[in-house]
């Protein structure tokens, strides 16, 4: 017989061992909960987990930090309770909005909530690193991230909820999209044009002086890096740079209000998209649009046109 009562603990079995912070292994327990409870509970049963774990970060970080939720959220954070309530209230209708301006994504991504943990100080850094491999370390600066492993979730690196609309709005997205496996560039142009379509806070600029820094920066070696997503996350100008020639290779970068049929468009000329087939509108190779969209870019910089600009 399946269980019909919710989770009260997350079991020690559950959990890695090797974190600074609680870390679940969710594939674990996936695997525990699919098989005990039945398919109309488990929405609320990984809500349930979700709160549990979230409720064990909440005591590691301090009685500081308080937890609230809303019907698709939790909000970890030191801000008070009105506060946070409207940052949720935000949220909430960020979700409602993004979906309908991407319609070709199921609205449905999973079960359970949104944790959104804002941290404040080096704590930040601290939980980024549970999450980084052993050569890596999050030290780059960023205004917040979803972190796509597991119970997938957001972090922003301090409290300071007045600030963050334009962040929430860029990682929801991110959210939301992470079901269709694009390519990173892609992934954070889409989210940085839905950030400004929403908040108004980061509208696209092409001036003398950008052009001279791409042109100065970028190098047949390390576009590379561009392309495998890795610049992103580049301490020196590759992360601004990145983002910048990532909305200059989205055709919604410009002004020019576009019908969602474009959305569709862009989204699968990435062959890998994990969509089903009746979703698909258009049939485009995705190297169709790497090599129109460098070549306007390369004209625009200057350098001559060479394969080893193409993504290897």
């Amino acid at each position: 017989m399946l269980d019909q009562s919710l989770p009260h603990k997350l079991e020690p079995s559950w959990m890695v061992d090797d974190k600074t912070f609680i870390f679940p292994d969710w594939d674990t327990i996936a695997e525990v909960i699919d098989g005990r409870y039945e398919e109309e509970l488990l929405q609320e049963v990984y809500a349930q987990l979700g709160r549990l774990w979230v409720g064990g970060l909440r005591q590691q970080f301090g009685s500081e930090y308080q937890l609230v939720e809303s019907n698709k959220f939790f909000l970890l954070s030191k801000a008070d309770e009105q506060t946070a309530t409207e940052a949720l209230r935000f949220l909430e209708q960020c979700l409602t909005r993004i979906h309908s301006g991407l319609p070709f994504v199921p609205e449905c991504l999973g079960y359970g909530k949104w944790p959104v943990l804002c941290l404040e100080g080096d704590l930040f850094y601290r939980y980024l690193n549970d999450y980084c491999s052993e050569d890596e370390e999050a030290s780059a600066t960023v205004g917040g991230v979803f972190l796509n492993r597991g119970y997938g979730h957001f972090a922003m690196p301090d409290a300071d909820l007045s600030r963050y609309s334009a962040v929430f709005v860029h990682e929801l997205t991110h959210a939301i999209l992470h079901i269709c496996d694009l390519p990173v560039w892609l992934d954070e142009a889409i989210a940085v044009t839905v950030e400004n379509h929403i908040t108004r806070e980061c509208p696209y600029e092409l001036t003398r002086e950008l052009i001279r820094r791409h042109r100065d920066y970028w190098t047949e070696q390390n576009i590379q890096t561009f392309w495998a997503g890795h610049s992103f996350w580049s301490p020196d100008d590759g992360q601004e740079l990145s983002y910048h020639l990532a909305r200059f290779l989205l055709p919604l970068s410009t002004k020019e209000e576009r019908p969602p049929h474009v959305w569709y468009l862009i989204l699968f000329l990435n062959r890998n998209a994990k969509m089903p087939a009746r979703r698909l509108p258009f049939a485009v190779s995705a190297s169709i649009l790497a090599r129109f969209s460098l070549i306007c870019w390369v004209m625009v910089n200057g350098h001559q046109m060479s394969i080893s600009w193409h993504p290897c």
